[in-house]
């Protein structure tokens, strides 16, 4: 059955706090003052600052001295004092103050309809609130302001945040006339604003006007203010939503400092960042700290708020989410099965959060592979989805998506057809038919046709999505990689070969072109993650399309050329930051290098992380704005002599096989998760390998070797056996303990060795680019039929991948001397300190056990004479004196330091 790719929408609480103004509105009394004579002088000492024409209304900050009132010069941002003699309160009329009270019962109103949800009816009694008191107090008045902004937030709330930015932008400009640019109440106004923006598209402006924001406040209101501090906080996570998580992490960290110092460990807020901190970790793939502060956060909160609070149930979601990154489902599922039970019972069984614990609680379940409880779940959720958030809410679409994809693993098609067509007529409805979200919906539906048979129905969905896809992302875009990934399995169900082969070679070039900038910005558990989750289904699907089709010359050498250029990519991308940190000691260029990383950091979190459908179109507008940044700096860089992008291009297989010489071949293995394509099914792995000769020595091989876990049994019988021999020779004798040793290893080499000398020829040089535990296998070692040992028949060499064969052997010059490791003091501690040396074991051997037995490992003495043995040879070699590093000189931060070296010697133990 098809495994179940249920949506992850909850991708941990990281909310930016958007001001709510107070629920009952101040008396206007006090507050403004009208001007009752000709000309009132704004002064600052015997200085006249500005002179007011009768009938303006002033706000009043202060009174000092009971007779000077402290205005701000109107159209400045200075301020003065006049006289009370020359001003009179704004005193409303009884009418008009019954309509004051009248419009702060509105606003209560409206309160109490976003208590229940009901954002409609907010806006409309906000709506009427602000015309009775534009009608007391004219247009420009705080308290209008205050309900402007109230307005704002609900209409961004519904989605509608096109005209909550226009009435922001009003309520700002109001504040700004009145109390000025450097008021609090101003800056909760620029606080507010910073928020709609990026919702709009703005992003980028939205981060800088942040930015812009938070000097101010510096300047004005202090580092360390509460307010100063909560924008530091929502920057932080505006960085985040933008991808760079690297700007974003010491920001936190920052806030979450101050906000100790000046706010206590416990308080709320300290806790939010705290808790935001552990979303950023888990962002970054580093789940265990992002464990430990979620844990920590949790405890907090259950002590200072209360294990009911709201804040605590969002920590304890965060904190399954963790543990689910994990793999500790259960644990997980424990988690959020309490936190729903408090949950319905502080916020109801209708609250949005309680719905989307309970749709988090229904992946959990299928996870776990309880299917019929999921399914119940899913349709429990979606019913008061439905009804709560409405029938073309975001979540209500995303709850019906998982509940078809469940149902489809459940073998239920018409049903889930039925959903996707659901899902895809709202999306048409309200996106319109050229948007990502309807191109999804034509994917998902796609996939249930096609799991039904329709194949023809199904590839019409497919091509609809990917032109869409292509129009509105554009042809760049990681989205389009699974499209073209669904076409040509597609094609393949429909019997058309070649229309697969030619369609699955352009996803393989668009992967491997996106892959080269992305991998080396991330980093190693989000790499591991990409190409696990990402890419990893999309290669073996190919990859598999090849051993399905091993017979096809044509089909076989494409496989080969697709397997090329995408194994060993994560080690290429770890060069590559590594040449890059090594380029120039220039400032300058370290910086913008560094500039640049940060860019692709951005880019590649930003093209892995799926939105929901209202965020399409600024996360569209995110990629193209730093593809169009990071381009024009590689350019500039390029510009410099920079190597950015080497070693990424594509490299066709027919200059792989002209490389080879004609005694030669390349052995090159995969672990391959086995895919069915007739029942879309995925079954254990096998080793497979592809056998590449020259090019005038036959066509491309591929030989599948069987099942991968028996094998993997195999290689741990052969190492034991290995590990043993030592002991054996000196209990059995010589033949007697080969013998013993040979018994696992010919086993071995029956499923692994015999049947690629089968197929490899004449050739007597086996260049071998293993996988997985295959690396560990002592090749050279195994016995072949004839009792003989590989070695003894043929020349063996290894490489990450065969790449490595068509590295451009440019001269290289170099200032390093070779060098030598040998004998290193595996006891030695990095502390002044160290221990005596452990007494050396004369008839230690080079280990080949597992890490596990790492804990007290022996001496190689021998690896030292070896060392002073071939030191005269590479000096004539390389016409340069090597430098030796024994016993406690032969250390990992040495080997660290070098820099290209032209020879370098490790004697070290195996494993």
């Amino acid at each position: 059955m098809r495994s179940c790719e249920l949506v992850r929408w909850w991708n941990g609480m990281l909310a930016i706090v958007i001001l709510c103004w107070p629920s009952t509105l101040p008396a206007a009394d006090g507050f403004m003052v009208r001007v009752n004579v000709d000309q009132a002088s704004i002064k600052a000492g015997n200085e006249t600052l500005a002179s007011v024409p009768q009938g303006s209304r002033l706000w009043v900050f202060n009174v000092k001295d009971r007779q000077w009132l402290d205005v701000k010069v109107p159209e400045s941002e200075q301020h003065g004092y006049v006289h009370i003699s020359q001003v009179e309160p704004v005193v409303n009329s009884q009418a008009r103050q019954a309509q004051v009270k009248r419009a702060g019962q509105l606003f209560a109103e409206a309160e109490r309809f976003r208590a229940q949800h009901d954002l409609k009816s907010s806006i409309a009694a906000l709506r009427q609130c602000r015309t009775m008191l534009e009608q007391v107090y004219g247009t420009a008045h705080p308290e209008v302001a205050i309900v402007i902004e109230n307005i704002g937030n609900r209409l961004h709330e519904l989605g509608n945040s096109e005209e909550a930015e226009r009435l922001h932008q009003e309520a700002l400009a109001m504040r700004i006339a009145i109390l000025g640019q450097q008021h609090e109440d101003t800056f909760k106004s620029m606080i507010n604003l910073a928020v709609i923006l990026p919702a709009i598209g703005r992003w980028q402006e939205g981060l800088e006007f942040e930015q812009r924001t938070l000097k101010s406040m510096r300047q004005v209101l202090g580092e360390k203010d509460s307010l100063t501090l909560r924008v530091m906080d929502n920057l932080a996570v505006g960085l985040v939503d933008a991808g760079d998580l690297e700007g974003a992490e010491p920001m936190f960290t920052e806030v979450l400092a101050l906000r100790r110092e000046v706010l206590g460990d416990n308080h709320a807020d300290t806790l939010t960042t705290l808790d935001h901190l552990a979303v950023l970790k888990r962002r970054k793939g580093d789940y265990l700290s992002a464990r430990q502060l979620h844990e920590q956060a949790l405890e907090q909160r259950s002590q200072s708020l209360g294990e009911k609070n709201p804040a605590t149930l969002d920590s304890m979601v965060n904190l399954a989410l963790v543990l689910s990154d994990l793999g500790d489902k259960a644990a997980a599922l424990a988690m959020i099965e309490e936190e729903l039970t408090v949950r319905r019972e502080v916020q109801g069984d209708e609250h949005p959060s309680t719905l989307t614990s309970m749709g988090l609680l229904a992946v959990l379940l299928s996870d776990l592979g309880k299917l019929d409880a999921a399914k119940s779940l899913f349709e429990e959720t979606l019913a008061l989805d439905r009804k709560v958030l409405g029938p073309q809410a975001t979540a209500t679409l995303e709850t019906m998506n998982n509940l078809a994809n469940l149902l489809l693993t459940q073998g239920d098609y018409a049903e889930a057809q039925l959903l996707h067509e659901q899902v895809l007529a709202i999306n048409r409805e309200v996106h319109g038919e050229r948007h990502p979200s309807t191109a999804q919906s034509l994917i998902n539906l796609g996939n249930a046709l096609n799991l039904q048979g329709d194949f023809v129905a199904a590839k019409a969905k497919h091509q609809q999505a990917h032109a869409i896809r292509q129009e509105v992302l554009g042809k760049s875009h990681p989205q389009n990689l699974s499209t073209l990934s669904n076409l040509a399995m597609v094609d393949l169900r429909l019997g058309d070969i070649n229309s697969a082969v030619e369609t699955m070679d352009l996803l393989r070039h668009a992967t491997h072109e996106y892959t080269a900038k992305v991998l080396p910005a991330l980093s190693s558990p989000e790499q591991l993650q990409f190409l696990q989750n990402v890419d990893g289904p999309r290669l073996s699907r190919s990859l598999n399309m090849g051993r399905h089709h091993r017979d096809d010359p044509l089909i076989a050498m494409k496989s080969a050329e697709w397997l090329l250029n995408a194994k060993g990519v994560a080690q290429r991308a770890l060069s590559q930051r590594i040449r890059q940190a090594r380029t120039s000691d220039d400032p300058q260029l370290r910086e913008d290098l560094q500039r640049l990383n940060s860019l692709r950091s951005q880019l590649a979190r930003l093209s892995v992380t799926e939105v929901s459908a209202n965020q399409d179109a600024l996360h569209k507008q995110q990629i193209q704005e730093l593809t169009k940044q990071e381009a024009k700096l590689a350019r500039e860089l390029g510009q410099r002599g920079v190597r950015i992008d080497e070693d990424t291009e594509w490299e066709r297989i027919e200059g792989l096989r002209r490389r080879l010489p004609d005694d030669s071949v390349l052995i090159d293995i995969v672990r391959l998760p086995i895919h069915d394509p007739e029942k879309a099914e995925w079954q254990p792995a096998h080793y497979v390998a592809w056998i590449i000769a020259s090019t005038d020595q036959g066509d491309v091989q591929i030989v599948d070797l069987g099942d991968a876990s028996a094998v993997d049994e195999m290689v741990q019988a052969s190492r034991k056996a290995l590990n043993e021999g030592q002991e054996m020779l000196s209990r059995l004798g010589a033949d007697a303990a080969e013998e013993r040793v040979n018994t696992p290893l010919r086993t071995l080499a029956e499923h692994v060795l015999d049947p690629l000398l089968s197929v490899v020829g004449d050739a007597k040089k086996l260049i071998l680019s293993p996988d997985a535990s295959l690396w560990l296998v002592p090749w050279s070692a195994l016995p072949m039929q004839d009792e003989r040992y590989a070695l003894e028949e043929y020349e063996l060499s290894y490489v990450v991948s065969g790449r490595d064969l068509l590295k451009k052997t440019e001269p290289t010059v170099t200032s390093e001397s070779p060098v030598i490791f040998a004998d290193p003091n595996y006891d030695l501690t990095p502390t002044p300190e160290n221990s005596p040396a452990a007494t050396v074991n004369r008839s230690a051997t080079r280990f080949v056990g597992s890490f596990n037995d790492l804990t007290n490992v022996g001496r190689l003495p021998g690896t030292a004479k070896e060392a002073r043995a071939i030191s005269p040879f590479v000096q004539e070699y390389l016409d340069a004196t090597p430098v030796v590093h024994l016993e406690d000189e032969a250390r990992e931060e040495t080997f660290k330091q070098l820099d290209s070296p032209p020879l370098l010697v490790l004697s070290t133990h195996g494993f």
